[in-house]
């Protein structure tokens, strides 16, 4: 629960992470320039874990809708999901704009194994459409994913960033991945493998 010291509109995003997962109530928080009152918080993370937590919630349900991908795509919010997860690695000559390289040289990284799970479950849903993952591509997110991975601890996480690393470097499979026909025994064997990544600590 955000402690009583936070804004109204602080509270406001607890509350939309909450309940958000109706399509309305997204196209709400978009026409009202939520995002882009969001956003700029990642950037600079302050606050209880609580509230880091509503924030990226929201974003991430904000990424689940594929009629909102154009405005997030607008929004460039893929540089704002990354950064959290961003830090120091081995980072190869022109893969990131100078200022980001050394921002993250001194940077540490966001210290919840469950935040740095939503933020990449959110660019996994964003990379669902080809639009999406077009942008994903040529934003600076694959090489902070690489060396997120390398220092990654959290099994559950890294799975999902080497999910999310797959998609990226994949052949394209159609236009929209969430229509694709996935037949029931490869979901068993997806759910299974869920299953034991969760369970591993």
């Amino acid at each position: 629960m955000l402690e009583p010291c936070f804004s109204d509109f602080h509270s406001q995003v607890g509350l939309d992470s909450c309940n958000n997962q109706v399509s309305g109530c997204l196209r709400l928080l978009l026409d009202n320039k939520f995002l882009q009152r969001m956003l700029p918080l990642l950037l600079q993370p302050s606050g209880t874990i609580g509230h880091l937590e509503a924030i990226v919630g929201t974003l991430r349900n904000c990424c689940f809708e594929t009629d909102c991908a154009k405005d997030l795509i607008e929004a460039d919010i893929a540089r704002y999901l990354i950064h959290p997860l961003a830090g120091p690695g081995e980072y190869r000559e022109h893969e990131l704009p100078e200022d980001l390289l050394m921002q993250y040289s001194s940077k540490t990284r966001e210290p919840s194994p469950a935040l740095r799970k939503m933020l990449v479950e959110a660019l996994i849903q964003l990379g669902a459409t080809e639009e999406g993952r077009i942008y994903l591509r040529q934003a600076p997110v694959y090489p902070v994913l690489r060396e997120t991975h390398k220092w990654e601890m959290d099994r559950p996480t890294a799975v999902a960033i080497n999910n999310l690393v797959t998609l990226l470097i994949g052949e394209e499979q159609g236009t929209n991945l969430k229509e694709l026909d996935i037949p029931s025994e490869l979901q068993d064997q997806f759910a299974q493998w869920d299953k034991e990544d969760l369970a591993i600590k």
